[in-house]
């Protein structure tokens, strides 16, 4: 700390007021932003860098935010293990994730394919380690509904027949045996189902284990392979697999 910045061990270092900047939020009105300054970004990372391995090892097992290899997905595994032990409810409202199929009416279906998937894969994914499939099965059935809804309002004058026999093909990825998969006829572009994406249990990290411990690095190494193919298609895999998950060098013309 005394090379980036002498007043940080004197103690006369004080950051800079944040800039606020609004951000447009999609239904309207806007939220702040503080952006810091640049010496500000650094002087924090410096102090991370600086404390984050001390205190790493010694905090509370049952604390899962803004750690190293922490997160909600642990939280909620240790909530599900524990709550077996006592009648529970869990609810959540995702509804409003699936809101861009009613901005989307007067588009075309590639448009609504592509919007969707992310969204579909992605909440999909964030929940795979807890209970889900009836969700799962559940939100790809009001997906379904507000599909029919906008192919109904996209072709207001053709029969219900002319539509499925031009959008609805059988599942290409023989996933399932589903024929009823909403089709791009042109790019043969599929929607996806939150009902593929297979529950796996989260392996929780013991509450002592720290990254920063040198003799746990292939225990960390191994951790995140699993989670990049979890989060990752095959083919990603496969490249990253080729590359046993690093980035390759980056090597100059005139190198």
């Amino acid at each position: 700390m005394e090379r980036g910045n002498p007043r940080m061990s004197s103690g006369s270092y004080f950051p800079k007021p944040v800039k606020a900047v609004a951000i447009p939020k999609k239904n309207g009105g806007t939220r702040i932003l503080g952006i810091p300054t640049v010496e500000d970004r650094i002087a924090q990372m410096v102090a991370k860098l600086y404390f984050e391995p001390q205190v790493e090892p010694i905090f509370y097992q049952d604390s899962y935010g803004y750690r190293p290899n922490k997160s909600a997905i642990q939280a909620l595994e240790v909530t599900r293990t524990r709550c077996w032990r006592k009648d529970w409810v869990l609810e959540f409202d995702i509804k409003g994730l699936f809101d861009n199929t009613k901005m989307l009416y007067g588009k075309n279906i590639q448009t609504l394919i592509n919007t969707l998937n992310p969204i579909i894969i992605g909440t999909a994914n964030y929940w795979s380690s807890v209970v889900s499939k009836e969700v799962y099965t559940a939100m790809d059935n009001y997906i379904w509904v507000n599909v029919y809804r906008f192919l109904r309002r996209l072709h207001p004058k053709k029969s219900w027949k002319w539509i499925k026999e031009k959008y609805f093909k059988p599942d290409k990825t023989g996933q399932s045996k589903n024929k009823w998969i909403l089709t791009e006829p042109i790019t043969n572009n599929q929607l996806k189902k939150m009902a593929w994406t297979p529950i796996v249990r989260h392996s929780q990290i013991k509450h002592d284990y720290s990254p920063y411990n040198k003799e746990l690095k292939e225990y960390f190494s191994k951790r995140d392979k699993k989670e990049f193919d979890k989060n990752n298609v095959a083919y990603r895999q496969k490249l990253a697999k080729k590359q046993d998950y690093k980035c390759p060098p980056m090597w100059n013309e005139h190198n």
